[in-house]
């Protein structure tokens, strides 16, 4: 049965997939008829699972919405005395930063030679996608640093701790970052980087103010 299409549609940009099958609840998707149409099979089998697991009060689809590891990216999966691992996938604290340019409006960045060379820029100090060589410029790390950034996040940079929300994920004394050997090894290499799969660097302008923003 195709789950997609036994989903219903209860309002405006608001549909239902019933509860069937392993769900323990009615599952929520928040979208345009475009998109709704643009969605995959794969997202839906991926929704219903998230349904099913033990605890959960709430399954949710926000529009961005798409498949991803075990529960769909852009997935809001409502439970009690259930920790979803899988809803962390392969981008635990994952995140979205976006930062206010000070001094460029939407003029200095109108010339495409000009936008051009920024992208030219960030690409000979940040490695992007998988298997990418180490730009030029890209700062690079020990493994001692390494293991404080693993430790104490940011702060191990000089960030303010005010502004580093690390100092609220206490990690104890006695946990051992090289106890994972696999994935130890990679930290270095991609310390920096943004990685592979949808992350991306992106110049913005608010069209009301002119203001220019960067998105990561």
């Amino acid at each position: 049965m195709s789950l997609k299409y036994f989903t219903q549609k209860i309002g405006p940009a608001h549909y239902v997939l019933p509860r069937t099958g392993t769900m323990k609840v009615d599952a929520h998707a928040f979208f345009s008829e475009e998109l709704f149409a643009r969605t995959d099979e794969s997202m839906w089998q991926q929704l219903s699972a998230a349904a099913s697991y033990e605890g959960v009060l709430g399954a949710y689809l926000m529009p961005d919405a798409h498949q991803g590891y075990g529960v769909p990216v852009g997935c809001v999966v409502v439970t009690e005395d259930t920790i979803i691992q899988a809803g962390s996938g392969y981008d635990i604290s994952c995140g979205v930063l976006y930062m206010k340019v000070p001094g460029l409006t939407a003029e200095h960045v109108a010339d495409w030679d000009r936008r051009a060379r920024w992208i030219a820029e960030v690409e000979r100090r940040v490695a992007t996608g998988v298997g990418s060589g180490r730009p030029k410029l890209m700062p690079r790390f020990s493994h001692r640093k390494a293991d404080e950034i693993l430790r104490y996040g940011a702060k191990a940079l000089g960030v303010s701790a005010n502004l580093c929300e690390r100092q609220y994920i206490e990690v104890d004394d006695s946990v051992d970052p090289t106890k994972i050997e696999r994935a130890y090894a990679k930290v270095v290499p991609q310390l920096g980087s943004v990685g592979g799969g949808n992350h991306f660097i992106e110049m913005q302008v608010d069209q009301e103010s002119g203001e220019v923003w960067v998105m990561i």
